[in-house]
């Protein structure tokens, strides 16, 4: 499922060093997933570049990254696939693109930057279309004022006030894998002649992220270098129990979609193309015993659940 063939290759520097990035290889080179080919990695992958389960800290580059996919609830800092400085001759904002998964994903629940966990003011979109702004990312600063109380003209009298505004200084576009579209913040604002991105580089089947950065020295001592990692949903699974396909956090349903295979617009993806001897009623019944709520759960307190739990809304026996 090859995708942005318009654009063969671009030719990055991060953290200071060159990097190729092609971005006709934008499915294979999808960072932190859960999910692999196990065949195919064995087949076709070197060993030192096999991918390893489980949450990684720094988002990876280079054209053989694995293909994966994210499933259930999860942080991944992605694949990088574009970056560039824009906004006039001082190259006030810095974006960059990043791949999280090679299927569509249900949801973008928050970022990570910088190690400081930040959730998404999807109320407050930017109007310049820089997207939406990190909660906690922002420089309040006050704005002298003025309004008039009182006449007119050379007879007014006006009353003189400060006002607090806040300074948004971090912006996310999410992409869940659907989308039809370009990105139009980085097709018209940010591509140039040297790293460019047209309107043919949709990404289709591919989540990925957006982010935006306005250069603040005391907000980001680290400047483009500032890392992120983005808590997500993963893919829509199916539950053996019936139902329409959504993210759960059921392993038993995660298992049973994995199972019997992962495909996308007619596409295969992971499986065994073939449907397999599974006894529905049995994953059924298991995934029945996931949802149950821990032992002696009905016998705490309020309080204790929420010392315990975090929370004193049901919860799962097993979830991931």
């Amino acid at each position: 499922m090859g995708i942005f063939s318009a654009v063969a290759a671009i030719a990055t520097t991060f953290l200071g060093s060159a990097v190729t990035a092609s971005v006709g290889g934008f499915f294979a080179r999808i960072a932190g997933g859960v999910l692999l080919n196990t065949l195919a990695a064995k087949l076709f992958a070197p060993k030192e570049k096999r991918a390893t389960a489980g949450i990684v800290g720094e988002f990876q580059l280079g054209a053989d990254v694995p293909r994966s996919v994210i499933v259930g609830w999860y942080s991944s800092p992605g694949s990088l696939v574009y970056h560039n400085t824009w906004g006039g001759e001082n190259n006030d904002y810095y974006t960059r693109i990043t791949a999280l998964s090679d299927l569509p994903i249900t949801e973008l629940t928050a970022v990570i930057l910088d190690g400081e966990r930040s959730e998404i003011d999807w109320d407050s979109p930017d109007p310049a279309g820089k997207g939406f702004p990190l909660v906690g990312f922002s420089v309040d600063r006050d704005i002298s004022r003025s309004r008039r109380i009182s006449g007119s003209g050379e007879a007014a009298e006006f009353e003189f006030f400060t006002e607090t505004v806040s300074d948004a200084k971090v912006w996310v576009r999410f992409y869940d894998g659907t989308q039809t579209a370009a990105d139009p913040l980085v097709s018209n604002q940010v591509a140039t002649e040297e790293r460019p991105w047209d309107a043919t580089a949709v990404g289709r089947g591919v989540a990925y992220v957006v982010l935006t950065i306005k250069f603040d020295r005391e907000v980001f001592p680290n400047g483009q270098n500032t890392s992120a990692i983005y808590e997500v949903n993963g893919i829509a699974v199916s539950d053996p129990r019936g139902g329409a396909a959504a993210h759960s956090e059921n392993p038993i349903a995660q298992i049973w979609t994995i199972l019997n295979g992962l495909s996308w617009n007619g596409s295969w993806f992971y499986g065994a193309q073939r449907a397999l001897p599974l006894r529905q009623a049995e994953f059924a019944a298991q995934a029945a015993q996931c949802d149950l709520t821990p032992p002696g759960w009905a016998d705490l307190s309020d309080a204790e659940k929420t010392d315990i739990y975090g929370t004193t809304a049901p919860v799962a026996r097993y979830r991931s």
